[in-house]
């Protein structure tokens, strides 16, 4: 199940700041593994599942669901929507890369990676000046990039010597960071292959995250921290 929380706290129209709203979100039947809002469109959200292959839009406000898209045949490890909204990617152990509009039924196009090993998680920067570019972190280490425009291979880069765990963009769009069970962080130009610093953790690094405003970034490891 998905649960969604209103915080009080956050909620500027709610006059009782000591409740807390919670709605559950019931569909999948197995372990739901990633979940995205459509950066434009509040109400929708998108989620995947480890076990079903399957991507579900969702209306936040009813709780219902709104599709259920077909597409992957194995587990989807991460979605992400693109800065303009109505449209998602998926990625995960299949070696797919599905992409979604919210305005069809069914999948708008499907990416061939089975040239690459499975993917545990995607990145598209929020503002990216050579177009629809993404990128792709693999469970041997690789990076790939990949032009969503014209659904092409641009770049691939090996960085790390353990699985991508996580990767994320900053918010100008201009630097991506990767985080590797090799217990690194590398953070790089958007479309360059050459790092601009690495940085170290004790033990397996699971995410990294930029802040969506500041030039922050955030990471946790099996370490502790």
């Amino acid at each position: 199940t998905i649960h969604l929380i209103l915080s009080p706290f956050l909620d500027t129209s709610s006059e009782n700041k000591s409740e807390i709203f919670e709605m559950v979100l019931r569909g999948h039947k197995s372990t739901v593994r990633t979940v995205c809002f459509d950066p434009v469109n509040e109400q929708h959200l998108m989620s995947g599942g480890v076990s079903e292959g399957v991507v579900r839009l969702w209306d936040t406000e009813t709780g219902k669901i709104i599709t259920t898209y077909q597409g992957h045949n194995d587990a989807i490890y991460s979605i992400k929507g693109f800065p303009q909204g109505q449209r998602f990617v998926s990625v995960g152990t299949d070696k797919t890369i599905c992409i979604w509009d919210t305005r069809q039924q069914n999948c708008a196009a499907i990416l061939d990676a089975s040239a690459f090993q499975s993917m545990n998680d995607v990145s598209i920067p929020p503002a990216c000046p050579n177009g629809e570019i993404t990128g792709i972190g693999h469970s041997d280490g690789t990076l790939t990039m990949w032009d969503l425009a014209s659904q092409k291979l641009i770049d691939q880069f090996k960085q790390h010597t353990g699985e991508i765990r996580s990767i994320s963009s900053s918010s100008d769009g201009k630097h991506r960071a990767t985080g590797s069970f090799d217990e690194t962080i590398v953070i790089s130009p958007t479309l360059g292959a050459e790092p601009e610093s690495i940085l170290k953790h004790d033990d397996k690094v699971v995410c990294v995250k930029w802040h969506p405003l500041l030039p922050i970034l955030i990471s946790t490891s099996v370490d502790s921290t």
